[in-house]
């Protein structure tokens, strides 16, 4: 088995022996992206990273122009902090070895080609499949969701155009299609029925496992400054991207309301980078002077960051309107702590009946069980030694499924 990915700097498809590069417990971005001559630059970070990172402000020109400077000062003086906005020091990974990357010409007839990755945006790989699709191989082609093209709202109007024309071409080329959860299965077997095609499609659940930590692990320590600053103090933790599609909004229209009732409150921390719809986020963040000094944003957690706000926080709640599977949910539960999440698309399949809900567009409804958690200790210690006592799925075992539908005889 090859891990096979598309070079953007030697402009091909290439595949390496990914034992040889998951090969640490925990993983480390930089240091997966230094071995595969992914990581630009030498201090400081691409001008195509750099402009990522201020889309958020792209309506700000001065807080625009800080960022900026405070992305080059802190390269250089404050390594802490270059870490929590989300970069990665090509500097200090100088000395990683290079992974072997050999470039793929074609495959085998015999051989089974598995896209897992986002290649929608990659029309050079959808390309190779349909390449060996014609010469008789097979391909499988993962579905994570539909949201660009079912919840157009939420995306570009150039996202929105390159996913259809991903969803068209891959029916042309994949054999089979696996989704990584029952709604997703649904939504998509309907868009196959629209289009008048019959292909196989098959669920495989993604996992509750946080890779890197143990099962109701309770001793992590934090990375960076922020969350450290966290350590101590009671809060509700919000993890994803800041993004319409999250509703954080809504989140801090009832948070408002539960400072409004209760003055003293938890802190609500938001985990997660800054979106596309941010600054609605932001606006809307600003414009609530309640909320001042009441509500956290830790904008490029580290994994070990993410674990510590999951063990520490007094629980953690999940308001998005629309997933494909639903991450954070699993995460908090692997962990054993407790979780309020969304009743909407995919979200009630992650944990079941070992968590609660609430309808994400009725911030009344939020508030209520927000209150009810916090009012109720015991009854959410009661909720969290079921969940630490309950089967939860790990990534191996997500492996073992993909392997099993890919292949049965395996």
């Amino acid at each position: 088995m090859r891990a096979c990915f598309w070079h953007p700097t030697q402009n091909e498809l290439v595949h390496f022996d990914p034992a040889t590069v998951f090969d640490e417990s925990e993983f480390d971005a930089g240091r997966f992206r230094a071995r595969l001559g992914l990581l630009e630059g030498n201090f400081f970070p691409s001008q195509k990273e750099i402009r990522r990172a201020l889309v958020p402000l792209k309506r700000k020109r001065i807080r625009r122009a800080l960022r900026k400077v405070e992305i080059y000062v802190s390269a250089v003086v404050d390594r802490s902090r270059f870490k929590e906005m989300g970069f990665v020091r090509a500097y200090d990974y100088r000395d990683e070895p290079r992974q072997e990357l050999i470039p793929i010409q074609k495959m085998e007839v015999s051989d089974v080609y598995v896209f897992l990755g986002s290649n929608w945006s990659h029309q050079e790989v959808q390309e190779f499949g349909m390449r060996h699709s014609e010469s008789g191989g097979s391909v499988v082609q993962m579905i994570y969701d539909l949201i660009p093209y079912l919840g157009a709202e939420y995306c570009s109007a150039s996202h929105i155009v390159q996913f259809e024309s991903f969803l068209t071409r891959a029916t042309t080329y994949a054999n089979q299609f696996i989704c990584i959860s029952e709604w997703t299965k649904k939504e998509f077997v309907e868009f196959l029925k629209s289009r008048g095609i019959n292909r196989l499609v098959k669920t495989v659940p993604l996992a509750h496992e946080f890779d890197g930590f143990s099962r109701n692990e309770m001793a992590v320590q934090p990375e960076s400054k922020a969350v450290a600053a966290l350590e101590g103090k009671e809060f509700v933790l919000c993890v994803g991207t800041l993004e319409r599609r999250k509703n954080g909004a809504t989140l801090l229209r009832a948070w408002a309301e539960l400072v409004a009732r209760r003055g003293r409150v938890p802190l609500l921390v938001f985990a997660g980078k800054p979106g596309r719809s941010f600054d609605e986020f932001n606006e809307f963040l600003e414009a609530i002077p309640l909320l001042q000094n009441k509500v956290v944003i830790i904008p490029s957690p580290s994994d070990r960051d993410l674990a510590f706000m999951y063990q520490t926080s007094r629980f953690s709640i999940y308001p998005s309107l629309y997933e494909g599977w639903g991450l954070p949910v699993g995460e908090a539960a692997w962990f054993g702590k407790y979780v309020i999440a969304s009743n909407a698309t995919s979200l009630p399949e992650v944990c079941g009946d070992l968590i609660d809900y609430i309808d994400p567009n009725d911030a009344d409804d939020i508030l209520k069980k927000i209150e009810y958690a916090l009012d109720n200790p015991d009854y959410v210690s009661r909720k969290e030694e079921l969940i630490r006592g309950s089967k939860l799925r790990t990534w191996d075992e997500v492996a073992d499924s993909l392997l099993n539908v890919i292949d049965p005889s395996c």
